[in-house]
């Protein structure tokens, strides 16, 4: 991370699950279904004179990514005292879940043919055109 585009006033915590290190069996369900059900509590405090403020609870379903490649959310959190449940603000908080796609080897461009056979893309770098003569409405009716 770049400390100099950071705010100072800004936090920034990262975590990196990565199943295929760990080696835990089904850990990435697993981790989907804790975060389905739990919430983040963020106690808040005078920097200062240390004096509590508040909490706040985030619920971290919103980090679910459902089969996209990565979701961002913004949230704004209400802070409430936990003893006489006085509301005391609002806490701003970004939430990001990026996945990261397994790492593979480099093919060679030339190998079109293969990607096919695979089932894998065809390289960036080829074109697909396609050619569609116009038709009116006449010849779609004498058709059917």
């Amino acid at each position: 991370m770049d400390q100099s585009k950071q705010n100072e006033n800004m936090v920034m915590v990262t975590f990196d699950i990565d199943p295929s290190k760990s080696k835990i069996k089904d850990e990435a369900e697993k981790f989907a279904h804790y975060l389905k059900e739990r919430y983040l509590t963020v106690d808040i405090f005078d920097a200062n004179t240390k004096f509590f403020f508040g909490s706040c609870k985030i619920p971290l379903f919103e980090l679910l990514r459902q089969q996209k490649n990565q979701i961002v959310r913004a949230k704004d959190c209400e802070i409430f005292n936990p003893e006489n449940s006085q509301f005391n603000g609002s806490l701003q908080v970004i939430l990001s879940n990026l996945g990261k796609m397994p790492e593979t080897k480099d093919v060679p461009a030339s190998s079109s043919t293969n990607d096919q056979k695979v089932g894998r893309q065809p390289t960036q770098g080829s074109k697909k055109v396609i050619v569609s003569k116009p038709m009116d409405a006449n010849q779609i009716n004498q058709a059917h």
